[in-house]
């Protein structure tokens, strides 16, 4: 009796799951959207399993996510989506075996962390079955319940999961039939509306022959008036060229006019900061602050508006060497790295172990990492910037990481478009033009790079930087002192001692020499100066010095004359030479400069101190006898001038006294009566 009753309740068993799969298959049947087959398969479910939530999760390829379709039962600010790539918990191994999972003895505590569509309540056991179309998982049920599955469950769900796949499959296909039939009439519609237009067109073709006709004869006039028009406009091109001509020069010097007075500015006000800093009250030297901080955002404007002005005429010169790629990222960050610093942000650079050589254009590069990691650091205010620099197919690639302010997506495809801020209020918090990623993109892309932001709001930035290991272009430009500009300064190539080395200083404006000498005064050298071309020719012929740094833009001799001058000496032509300019250097300016001994060109709008010492002292300690050419040059070298100061006013007599008594004899005179015609006039009097 106990066999029978075992044999009934196995066939009693088996009739129970065949009738439920027959009725979850009719809940599927006919449905004709996927929210209908969701939701009658769901509720049909629930009702043959006793499952207290269920869910219907769709994949969405275009995000890469799993999305929540349908549910019954459970919270819908508890659903959330999942990725389809890294999934976790029950989903990851269904997806990864894509086959029904039944995950049993789930842990009843709060401390199993285990994600599920129920948030914190612990669920008992959880069935996820995924629905597979062409070996892809399109779909995915989760069966919830907080007891356990009655023994036949799994069992119903292996029966019918054959028929789910291929039911849901259809229901896809029905649905890209439908699209399609739909696309496809609308196409007919519009084939036949352009069949219509077509005969209208042939139409009025005809009518188009007939007047082409009598247009014939008008064109043979026209073509007489644009011969005579090409004459003209011919001419209006040359014109047109010789302004544009006009424009590149007209920037050049302006770069010059405008940059030389502020760099003065930035400069002086950086040594009285450095030097002044215990002899002013506090709210004073808070004032040298601001000109200085304000002085070094205009010149950042004049450059930005300046490049801006050049790449859109297509006045940009490309100037190619070769470099370490490695040593300039490192002196961009050299120069950046205490400003994070100050910040106190975790500032951090990786480099890959062989980052090789490229041919680029070192300054422009140099110009586009400084913006790119100033602003990583400009608009981070906790957290870090990590800068990661590696090789990959044929490219240096290198990322800039930062956890600031971040780009929201509406703005995040305009920031590189020309005066684009992401806050352009009147109360926006950050500085600047707008133009700095405008022009580094464009600058790279004029290296044959990329440049590339990814960002979120209030998260942070990375911003990627793709730039060739060998760029050529027909015109860029290579100067043959090229490989000098970037030669590697370490200490240990110095000589210990500069007592005995002379420096020759040639510029015309007071200013600069004021501040290259205060810049210099520390390196213990024998610095003199040449006020403007023609005195340093003099001095050279007097004496030879161990190397110059030299302004280009002077009157009457200017920089280029007096290299010339020098390059075809046998005895000055291997002088090691650092140009000093505030002007933009073209092909042409670069070709005159090809046959000097050239071996930095420093901008007067980029000087820091530390990185003019070390091309001073790495041009002091290059191999060069100094010659002295006229012997009475260091007689008369040594000679103090005597200055005969006449005056009525004491309080003069006392202050210029003051300011020339270190340097000069000094000779006061209260009244002149008698004694004017007593002063010895030579050359080495001056009389005031």
């Amino acid at each position: 009796a106990e066999e029978f009753n075992n044999m009934a309740n196995k066939t009693e068993s088996i009739l129970n799951l065949e009738r439920n799969t027959t009725i979850l298959t009719k809940s599927m049947i006919g449905r004709t959207s996927q929210k209908n087959f969701a939701k009658s398969l769901l509720k049909q479910l629930m009702q043959i399993s006793d499952a207290k939530i269920s869910c219907f999760y769709i994949h969405n390829e275009d995000n890469k996510l799993f999305e929540a379709f349908e549910s019954i039962g459970a919270k819908k600010e508890l659903l959330e989506s999942f990725s389809a790539e890294n999934p976790e918990g029950e989903f990851a191994n269904v997806i990864s075996s894509k086959s029904i999972f039944y995950h049993k003895r789930i842990p009843d505590n709060k401390d199993f962390n285990y994600k599920t569509v129920i948030g914190e309540l612990p669920p008992k056991e959880i069935i996820s079955i995924p629905i597979i179309v062409n070996n892809k998982i399109l779909a995915i049920i989760s069966l919830i319940n907080t007891e356990k599955f009655k023994d036949d469950v799994i069992e119903l769900l292996r029966r019918s999961w054959t028929n789910i796949n291929v039911i849901y499959s259809n229901l896809i296909a029905n649905e890209h039939t439908k699209q399609l039939a739909s696309s496809l009439s609308t196409i007919n519609q519009k084939l036949e509306a352009q069949s219509e237009e077509l005969q209208e067109q042939s139409e009025e073709l005809q009518e188009q022959n007939e007047e082409l006709e009598e247009q014939s004869e008008e064109l043979r006039i026209t073509a007489d008036k644009l011969h005579n028009q090409n004459i003209t406009l011919e001419q209006q091109k040359r014109q047109v060229e010789s302004a544009n001509k006009l424009k590149s020069e007209f920037l050049s010097n302006m770069s010059h006019e405008l940059r030389t007075p502020l760099n003065s500015i930035l400069t002086l006000t950086h040594v009285l900061l450095l030097e002044a800093k215990s002899k002013l009250e506090e709210e004073e030297y808070s004032y040298l602050e601001i000109v200085h901080r304000n002085g070094k955002n205009l010149l950042e404007i004049i450059n930005s508006i300046l490049d801006l002005s050049k790449i859109e005429a297509g006045r940009m010169d490309i100037h190619t060497n070769r470099f370490s790629f490695k040593q300039m990222l490192s002196m961009v960050n050299e120069n950046l790295q205490p400003l994070a610093k100050e910040k106190g942000i975790d500032y951090k650079i990786i480099f890959d172990e062989h980052i090789p050589k490229i041919n680029s254009d070192e300054l422009k590069l140099h110009q586009v990492f400084t913006n790119i990691i100033g602003n990583a650091i400009k608009f981070t205010e906790s957290g870090f910037v990590e800068i990661k620099t590696r090789v990959e197919d044929k490219s240096i690639i290198t990322s800039i990481k930062d956890t600031g302010i971040g780009i929201s997506k509406n703005d995040l495809h305009d920031i590189f478009d020309e005066f684009h801020q992401s806050d352009g209020t009147s109360s926006r918090k950050y500085e600047g033009t707008g133009l700095g990623l405008a022009i580094a993109r464009k600058l790279i892309t004029m290296l044959g790079g990329e440049l590339t932001a990814e960002s979120e709001k209030g998260v942070g930035s990375i911003f990627t930087i793709k730039v060739p290991i060998e760029w050529h272009n027909k015109d860029a430009y290579t100067a043959p002192f090229s490989d000098k500009l970037t030669n590697n300064i370490t200490s240990s190539n110095y000589i210990n001692d500069f007592s005995e080395r002379k420096i020759l200083l040639v510029d015309d404006n007071e200013d600069i020499i004021k501040q290259m000498t205060g810049l210099l005064e520390n390196l213990n050298i024998n610095l003199e100066v040449a006020i403007g071309g023609e005195q340093a020719l003099k001095l050279i012929d007097m004496s030879i010095p161990d190397g110059i740094i030299l302004d280009l833009m002077m009157p009457s001799i200017d920089g280029f004359e007096v290299l010339k001058t020098i390059s075809i000496n046998q005895k000055t032509k291997n002088i090691p030479i650092i140009i000093l300019t505030a002007k933009d250097l073209s092909k042409n300016d670069l070709k005159k400069l090809e046959f000097a001994n050239i071996q930095f060109i420093v901008q007067k709008g980029d000087i820091y101190q530390k990185d003019l010492i070390d091309k001073v002292k790495h041009i002091l300690s290059l191999k060069n006898e100094r010659t002295i050419l006229n012997p009475e040059y260091k007689k008369q070298k040594n000679k103090k001038v005597n200055i005969y100061i006449i005056s009525e006013q004491k309080d003069n007599l006392i202050s210029i006294s003051a300011l020339l008594k270190n340097n000069y004899n000094i000779i006061e005179i209260t009244d002149s009566d008698g004694k004017f015609n007593k002063i010895a006039t030579n050359g080495n009097n001056i009389i005031l």
